[in-house]
């Protein structure tokens, strides 16, 4: 499993992902896997765990109409709508390949009233949970989560212009399903522009 992060600062959302795409038991597959879906200039979603989730869930976000005027609600409605669909098809294969592993999603965007924040969504043992948050870490598999929640904090005290960069980097020394490179979306919530840059 990958690591991606959310933060919300005084102006700006970000979502970052690394870019490692690995099999269930950490072989390497590449190192240049998009993990962040934009879904308009306001809104994107992060992914880690099973990469099945994440394609299904593209494919779901294709197939919506007005995705444009689409706000966090809505992404949450569909994430429960995709896992209600998969439990209705749990004899297909596809289905229960995600249905019997994790998966973690991070929101960020604006909601129905405008405000802008971030969602923690995590499916896991066959139960999805959401929880709004203004910081969220989800570490890799095998990598120990106060380690990583450590690193991410002190990144963003000692290094506030590049904070994410230096998280992913350092949490991919430390395990191997983690690439040094990543890729950012941020969000100016003064501005009402949204950006997507990779770094490596």
């Amino acid at each position: 499993m990958s690591v991606i992060l959310g933060y919300k600062a005084e102006d700006k959302l970000y979502l970052a992902a690394d870019n490692r795409l690995s099999e269930k038991d950490g072989t390497f597959i590449c190192d240049n896997e998009r993990k962040i879906i934009e879904i308009n200039s306001h809104l994107a979603v992060a992914f880690a765990g099973n990469a099945g989730t994440q394609a299904l869930f593209g494919e779901f976000v294709k197939g919506l109409k007005n995705a444009n005027d689409f706000k966090m609600e809505d992404i949450l409605f569909n994430i429960d709508a995709m896992f209600m669909s998969l439990k209705i098809n749990k004899d297909r294969e596809y289905a229960i390949n995600i249905l019997n592993s994790s998966s973690y999603f991070i929101v960020a965007g604006k909601d129905k009233n405008n405000d802008n924040g971030i969602y923690a969504v995590s499916y896991v043992n066959g139960k999805l949970g959401d929880t709004k948050t203004e910081m969220i870490l989800f570490p890799p598999l095998g990598a120990d989560m106060q380690t990583c929640s450590n690193i991410y904090v002190k990144n963003i005290h000692m290094f506030p212009q590049n904070f994410l960069q230096k998280t992913v980097k350092e949490i991919s020394g430390i395990c191997n399903t983690v690439s040094p490179s990543c890729d950012i979306w941020a969000y100016n919530f003064v501005t009402d522009n949204s950006s997507m840059e990779h770094f490596s």
